[in-house]
């Protein structure tokens, strides 16, 4: 009688585990390459199932209906897609070369691509990165606090996109990367802890 209730236990238990550690839904997965590129990586995807990304280091990429379409700023040295909304919108950053006083400078601003029109998005500094956007329009992504040092700070751009919130948890290196339609943002902070933002 023992053993047979240590059998139903066990089978219990087991029973428990599995259905605790098997996922939810179908696991299945889609090698992506841009065709020709040596590295791809995949940053964002929206509710269409339209992918962004960048490749070998210096483009960036749409993927929508398997049709990969390059994207690149004008004149820019390196081009990285990070996220994408329902609409379509973009957002990502560049560096660029520009001679300043004491010779070749780099700059690295953030992005939004909306309908083929590039727009520069800097917070008042070089190195900003626009990292996420939602289908409200809002975007969200970091910037240096000190010239091209850091520490970071996350930013929302919000409203007509001409008004930006700081986002500053009161820790050194706070960067915002992803927003969703309810405003709340997701980010990390110190380089070791995440958060969310309500």
């Amino acid at each position: 009688m023992r053993y047979r209730q240590c059998l139903v236990a066990a089978v219990l238990v087991v029973g428990v585990l599995a259905s605790t550690t098997s996922p939810a839904f179908p696991q299945s997965f889609t090698t992506i390459d841009v065709p020709g590129a040596t590295a791809t990586v995949a940053s964002g995807i929206n509710n269409r199932g339209q992918i962004v990304g960048s490749y070998d280091g210096v483009h960036g990429f749409l993927l929508d209906k398997g049709t990969f379409t390059t994207i690149d700023v004008a004149g820019a040295l390196e081009t990285h897609a990070l996220g994408i909304n329902d609409r379509g919108e973009i957002v990502g950053f560049f560096n660029k070369m520009y001679l300043g006083r004491l010779g070749e400078l780099r700059f690295q601003g953030g992005f939004l691509l909306d309908k083929g029109t590039f727009t520069t998005i800097e917070v008042g500094a070089p190195l900003t990165e626009a990292t996420g956007m939602n289908n409200r329009g809002q975007i969200v992504g970091f910037f240096p606090t000190n010239g091209i040092h850091g520490p970071f700070l996350g930013f929302l751009l919000d409203g007509d996109r001409d008004t930006f919130i700081v986002i500053d948890i009161g820790a050194a290196g706070t960067h915002a990367l992803g927003i969703n339609d309810r405003g709340e943002i997701v980010g990390f902070y110190n380089g070791v802890h995440g958060f969310v933002m309500h």
